[in-house]
């Protein structure tokens, strides 16, 4: 009977003993369930933590990445402004050089038109072309048109100092009364400003053709005149009329006062010493006598 007790007590035992043991297992089991879940939770953890931390830096580095690119494209557009900017210059400046060089070989040619005046129709005619070619709408514009006066201020001194040397040396031919010589000097020009000075040449040429035919027909006249004063002296001397002798003599010479007339000085000295005989000859003894 009492096998029969133990036995039963030693199952107890058993019992209470796995029963403790299985729930240590539980208890571990649920523990070990705890810990993956917690491990799992951590992990996710971990993970989530993770995955932001990559986002977080991906969008900082692209942003980085966008400031650099925008920083680059600045820097690119200030770049590229400023080649603009300085070809721009460049380019202003070789116009500006270019426009210049067309000035100072204008200039250049006035300068020698000047001296030249047979270059000043061309000189005018360059500065004409570049105020409404070359230089058009530029700052020299405005320098031209005094340029084109003083040019042309020149070339009519020029002209007017042609045509009074013309005038002079026909005058000089003029004055020996070679009247033919001065009017070739005049219509036969053909040097500088030939077209230009043309209605003044042939204006004093018909003028010295005028006045060499007026002066010819007075000498002609002056000549006929004293022949016929020396005939009509004479003839009045013969007939003893020595008044009307001088009055003709004095006649003639008044009206004949800008010639030449020193060869009649002598026909005077006859006429008063016949006139007033007495006179010439006491003027002969005073001079016979040294009184």
């Amino acid at each position: 009977m009492e096998d029969k007790q133990e036995k039963p007590d030693i199952n107890s035992k058993d019992k209470a003993i796995d029963s403790k043991r299985e729930e240590t297992l539980n208890k571990i089991s649920n523990s070990l369930k705890i810990f993956s879940l917690l491990s799992g939770a951590l992990l996710i953890l971990v993970v989530l933590i993770s995955v932001v931390t990559m986002y977080t830096n991906a969008q900082k580095a692209e942003a980085a990445r966008l400031k650099r690119m925008e920083q680059q494209r600045i820097a690119a557009e200030k770049f590229a402004e400023e080649q603009s900017v300085k070809s721009e210059e460049d380019r202003k400046e070789a116009i500006a050089k270019k426009e210049k060089g067309i000035w100072d070989n204008a200039i250049a040619l006035r300068d020698e038109a000047m001296a030249e005046p047979e270059k000043i129709s061309s000189a005018i005619a360059k500065f004409k072309e570049l105020k409404t070619g070359l230089l058009e709408g530029t700052s020299y514009v405005k320098k031209i048109d005094p340029e084109i006066e003083a040019l042309k201020e020149a070339r009519e001194k020029a002209i007017g100092q042609t045509v009074a040397d013309l005038e002079k040396k026909a005058s000089e031919l003029a004055d020996k009364m070679d009247f033919e010589a001065a009017s070739s000097i005049l219509i036969n020009y053909t040097g500088t400003f030939a077209e230009e000075t043309k209605a003044a040449r042939l204006k004093t040429a018909q003028a010295h053709m005028e006045s060499g035919r007026k002066k010819l027909a007075a000498k002609k006249q002056f000549k006929q005149d004293r022949n016929e004063l020396l005939k009509s002296v004479s003839s009045m001397i013969a007939k003893n009329k020595i008044p009307d002798a001088l009055a003709s003599y004095n006649e003639f010479m008044t009206k004949y006062a800008s010639e030449k007339t020193d060869d009649l000085a002598s026909l005077k000295n006859i006429l008063e010493s016949v006139s007033r005989p007495e006179k010439f000859f006491l003027e002969s003894f005073r001079n016979d006598i040294g009184g």
